[in-house]
C-alpha cells in the first residue's frame, strides 16, 4: 500500500503553533518553507475513479462532490448506495465510509424496509457475526460491525457533550476538528456530509463558503486522499420553467470537483425510483463527458445492490429544437420512460401516448 511522507510534514507543521496565519507568515517565509518541502506535493498517491456500476466515472478520489436536490428526494439513500457500492467495488482503495448525518434520524432508516435476508461475516475483530437485515438501519449496522461504516449523528454529539461536560459543540466544530485527526482516520475514506446547511447555515455567504471549501480541500490531501460527498438542499423556489434552483454562493460550484443537480425524480411500481442528475461543470471527464446520469434505485434491496444505470437524455437540448406540440409529445415520452425503468416496447409507448394535435407518432 502506498505510504506518503506527508505524515511527517504534517507532524512537523503542528510542532509550532501561532494564534493566526498572519503571525505565522510574518515569522516564517512560506517560499522558503515550500522550497524545503517540495516532496509534500510530489510524493502523493494516484487519483482513482471510484466506479461502482459500469465505468460511470461519477466519483473520484481524492475529490469533493456536491449533490443538490429538493427535500425528501432520496439524496441520502442515493449517497449511501453510491458510497457502499464504491467501497465494495474498490477494495484496497476505499477503507470505509464516514457518514456525518445531522439531518436524518435513525427512526427513518429503520422505517426504510427492504426484502429480508441473512448475512454472516467477520467483524472488525475477526469474530463471526450474523444478522437478519430487513431495513436500511440494519444494513448500516451490519456494515458498521464490520468496520466499514461509521455513523455520526446528533445523539453522539449529545453524548460527547455529556461525557466531557461541554456545551455548544456544533456539526461545524466537528467538521473543523477533522483537520487535527490522524491521517489514517481521513485517508482513503469516503465522507458523506448530510446536509450542508447543518454544517454551514449561511450557504449564500461567499466568504464562509470559501473557508469551508478550503478546509475540505486540505482534508482531501491527507495521506492517500479522501472523497467528500456533500448533500445539499435546493432553493425552495423554482425557476420560470418549474426547474429546481441551486441554493447558495457560486463558490460551492467553482471550488468543488463536481456539482450534480437533481433534475427530477419519479417513484413508481415495484419500489423503484428514477433519479436524474445533471452535472454542473465539465471537469476531468466526469460521467465520461456526458451531461448527466440516470439511476434506478430499488428500495427493496440492500445498499450494495439497489442501484442500476439508466440512459441519460438531455431533454433541454432536445426541447430547443422542438415546437410547442412536439415538446408536449416529448415530455409524455419521458414520463413513460421514467415509469418503466426496466424495459418497454415501442408499441407500448405508442399506446400510452396522448398525441398532441398535428403530431404523428
Amino acid at each position: 500500500m502506498f505510504v506518503s511522507n506527508k505524515t511527517s510534514y504534517e507532524n512537523e507543521a503542528r510542532a509550532i503553533s501561532y494564534k493566526n496565519a498572519q503571525e505565522a507568515l510574518k515569522d516564517n517565509s512560506f517560499l522558503q518553507f515550500s522550497e524545503e518541502h517540495q516532496g509534500a506535493s510530489f510524493d502523493v498517491a494516484d487519483g482513482n475513479w471510484l466506479n461502482f456500476l459500469d465505468n460511470e466515472q461519477f466519483l473520484f478520489m481524492p475529490g469533493i462532490i456536491v449533490i443538490s436536490a429538493d427535500t425528501s428526494h432520496l439524496k441520502t439513500w442515493l449517497a449511501q448506495a453510491i458510497s457502499v457500492g464504491a467501497l465494495m467495488k474498490n477494495p484496497g482503495v476505499v477503507n470505509k465510509i464516514i457518514h456525518l448525518d445531522f439531518d436524518t434520524t435513525m427512526a427513518t432508516y429503520k422505517d426504510r424496509k427492504i426484502t429480508p435476508f441473512n448475512m454472516e461475516d467477520l467483524d472488525k475483530n475477526g469474530r463471526k457475526i450474523s444478522c437478519k437485515i430487513d431495513s436500511i438501519a440494519k444494513n448500516m449496522e451490519f456494515l458498521s460491525n464490520q468496520g466499514y461504516y461509521q455513523y455520526i449523528d446528533n445523539r453522539q454529539l449529545s453524548l460527547y457533550c455529556e461525557k466531557y461536560n461541554v456545551d455548544g459543540i456544533t456539526p461545524y466544530n466537528v467538521f473543523c476538528s477533522l483537520l487535527n485527526a490522524p491521517v489514517e482516520d481521513i485517508s482513503s475514506n469516503i465522507f458523506i456530509f448530510d446536509v450542508l446547511s447543518n454544517f454551514e447555515s449561511d450557504v449564500n455567504n461567499a466568504d464562509k463558503a470559501a473557508k469551508f471549501m478550503q478546509i475540505l480541500r486540505r482534508l482531501t490531501h491527507k495521506g492517500c486522499g479522501a472523497t467528500f460527498i456533500i448533500l445539499h438542499h435546493n432553493n425552495k423556489q423554482k425557476d420560470e420553467n418549474g426547474k429546481s434552483v441551486f441554493q447558495g454562493a457560486n463558490i460551492w460550484l467553482t471550488q468543488s470537483d463536481q456539482l450534480y443537480q437533481q433534475e427530477r425524480i419519479s417513484e413508481h411500481r415495484d419500489n423503484i425510483a428514477t433519479i436524474v442528475l445533471k452535472k454542473s461543470k465539465d471537469k476531468n471527464k466526469f460521467l465520461n463527458g456526458e451531461n448527466g446520469i440516470v439511476f434506478y434505485l430499488d428500495k427493496s434491496k440492500p445498499l450494495d445492490e439497489c442501484l442500476k444505470l439508466g440512459n441519460y437524455i438531455d431533454d433541454e437540448d432536445i426541447k430547443v429544437k422542438l415546437n410547442d406540440n412536439q415538446k408536449v409529445y416529448f415530455e409524455n415520452i419521458m414520463k413513460i420512460f421514467d415509469n418503466n425503468p426496466n424495459e418497454i416496447k415501442i408499441t407500448d409507448i405508442v399506446n400510452q401516448l396522448w398525441v398532441p394535435e398535428g403530431v404523428k407518432p
